[in-house]
């Protein structure tokens, strides 16, 4: 008896899993519960679905005269449709014929709504993982209904690739989409292409993956801001390696930056120096493969045979001061064919004397001193000071004096945060105010500007000088604080 129950009750479960609501679809099922069951017999119901697309087509027939009759006329209704799947009887004169084998069962989809405080939840998730515009493919999918798939691609250098379906006849046709989308996704990336093969990272609204499923060993990131006396520390440190010129400025950058990045430096053996680095990267390697790359791609855009090493990553300093020290005696050997030292990020008061080889700021008047020396510096321009940092023009008008700067690997987008130019303008101002000629022709009046154009010749920022800055009083302050005081005392 109880071998009875249980085999009754498997039958019942085999007949639930495919009834007409698991095998039909959502046309066909109305069309065999509204229309067919009540027609007069002789009838015939014949059903068609692709396995992996969830394509079907139904064809029925009623009120012939035998049930052979019936069956062939429904049959040519379905067998019209050209599918790659077996048309069959799943109906005759009401009695539902579906076996297991048949079909594959419909699993219905779950449409319940999300709740505000799951969705961010699973947005939360994926943050980490699904990287810049799939992110928000993704927030959108969480709002598809119906059968969906989300595929994502994600290699080590940090590329990726992203494709979705929605509201599909089955969920097998749903996964088989979504990778055929991510797949024709990573074929339109070009160079961008990830290197790793799509998979299902999310099946309706439960993520399935994690960073480990693609290779990637993605740390909790480490929100940290380095107080002044740590920076100053660590900037020391790796001053050690890193020369004055752009690369020093991009290791303050770095020191500003956010987890994970890493910064690799290359120098050749007459000491000039190229440098990439990366931030807020997913995971360390994703950091330190990007940071290399663009260490790598300067050296070969500046023809220089040197090997790009490690130098930080996250917040340590992890390089060798001994791979970035020049022999002195290769230095001596070039003596006699050294180049001019080119320019400095700012161009200070000494440098301008030095151009014309007089004592401009007592040999004549500040507005001839200054446009001097714009004619005399515009002769060679524009110029590349270092790898980042070109010279394009000077002017002089009166006592003012502006620079024209491109700084040719960035655009504004690139230096959009505040911290950097407060680092850029820091340095700027330290050359120009500690400098004694500078103070000199800032005393007389030099109101100085340096303007940072983007690649694109986009404006970055502007930074302008003049003695009230620097904390200094020009000649006419002194010379009427000089009266002051004595008429205080007599």
């Amino acid at each position: 008896m109880k071998k009875l129950l249980i085999l009754l009750c498997f039958t019942a479960m085999i007949h639930a899993e495919f009834s007409p609501q698991n095998v039909l679809t959502k046309s066909c099922l109305q069309s065999y519960l509204n229309t067919y069951k009540s027609q007069k017999n002789h009838k015939a119901f014949v059903y068609a679905r692709e396995r992996d697309t969830g394509k079907d087509r139904c064809g029925w027939g009623y009120g012939y005269g035998s049930v052979e009759e019936a069956k062939k006329g429904a049959m040519k209704q379905c067998t019209g449709f050209q599918l790659n799947a077996e048309c069959i009887i799943v109906d005759v004169d009401g009695k539902y014929l579906v076996k297991e084998g048949d079909f594959t069962a419909i699993t219905q989809p779950d449409n319940t709504l999300l709740s505000k405080e799951r969705k961010e939840k699973l947005e939360k998730e994926a943050k980490g993982l699904i990287r810049e515009n799939c992110f928000p493919f993704f927030r959108d999918y969480l709002n598809d209904e119906g059968h969906k798939v989300f595929a994502y691609s994600l290699d080590v250098d940090g590329k990726y690739a992203c494709g979705k379906t929605y509201r599909n006849a089955t969920l097998v046709a749903a996964k088989k989409g979504a990778i055929k989308a991510c797949n024709d996704n990573k074929n339109k990336r070009g160079e961008k292409k990830p290197k790793s093969p799509c998979k299902l990272y999310a099946v309706g609204n439960k993520i399935l993956l994690q960073a480990n499923d693609f290779g990637i060993n993605a740390l909790p990131k480490v929100d940290k801001i380095l107080g002044d006396g740590e920076y100053n520390a660590k900037l020391n440190e790796a001053k050690n390696m890193v020369k004055k010129g752009a690369c020093l400025f991009q290791m303050k950058y770095y020191l500003r930056g956010s987890e994970h990045q890493a910064y690799y430096l290359a120098q050749d053996k007459e000491g000039k120096q190229v440098c990439g680095r990366s931030e807020g990267e997913l995971s360390l390697d994703v950091a330190l493969s990007k940071a290399l790359k663009q260490c790598q791609e300067r050296v070969s855009q500046y023809n220089l045979k040197a090997t790009c090493k490690l130098v930080a990553k996250e917040f340590s300093i992890v390089g060798e001061v001994s791979d970035f020290v020049v022999k002195e005696e290769k230095k001596e050997s070039k003596k006699s064919i050294e180049k001019p030292k080119p320019f400095k990020t700012s161009i200070t008061a000494k440098d301008l004397k030095s151009q014309n080889s007089v004592d401009m700021h007592k040999a004549m008047p500040l507005n001839e001193t200054l446009q001097i020396t714009a004619k005399t510096l515009n002769k060679n321009l524009p110029s590349m000071l270092d790898e980042e940092l070109r010279l394009d023009s000077v002017g002089a008008k009166g006592s003012q004096m502006s620079f024209m700067y491109t700084l040719v690997h960035f655009t504004p987008k690139e230096m959009q945060a505040k911290r950097l130019r407060e680092l850029m303008y820091k340095d700027i101002k330290s050359q120009v105010c500690t400098d004694k000629e500078s103070q000199m022709l800032l005393k007389k009046g030099m109101f100085v500007t340096y303007n940072y154009n983007g690649k694109n010749k986009e404006p970055i920022t502007t930074f302008s000088f003049d003695a009230k800055t620097c904390g200094l009083l020009t000649n006419v302050e002194q010379i009427k604080k000089n009266i002051l005081n004595l008429i205080k005392k007599k």
